[in-house]
């Protein structure tokens, strides 16, 4: 669960049921994870990252993941995501796929097993 923008003005009026993050966050110590509430397959996030052309030499992807890792750390950047709910991890370029590689796996179940339909 990412916290809406301007959370705090809500004063009570909603009430989080579970975290999709894998572990709790200190801005909603009450809110157990999924996991903690029995739903340990659980897992949704908003997964941000860049994307270059799969031929692009090792050294200039080196350069974009390195450049683009100490961007999204600088303490100016990771505050004002932290403030609009975005937790900041800044994992690998193969991290990153590894993810997103398991997020389409899991979707194309869930459609499948709801047997979602294009209209």
């Amino acid at each position: 669960m990412c916290r809406p923008y301007g959370y705090s003005r809500f004063s009570g009026q909603v009430r989080g049921l579970a975290l999709s993050h894998t572990e709790r966050m200190p801005e909603f110590p009450g809110i157990p994870t999924f996991a903690e509430a029995g739903y340990p397959k659980v897992r949704a996030s908003n997964d941000f990252g860049i994307s270059i052309r799969s031929d692009t030499p090792a050294p200039i992807k080196a350069k974009l993941e390195e450049a683009y890792r100490n961007a999204v750390r600088r303490p100016e950047i990771v505050q004002r995501l932290t403030d609009i709910g975005l937790i900041v991890v800044g994992t690998s370029s193969a991290e990153f796929a590894r993810v997103l590689a398991e997020d389409a796996a899991r979707y194309t179940e869930v459609i499948r097993v709801a047997n979602v339909k294009l209209e």
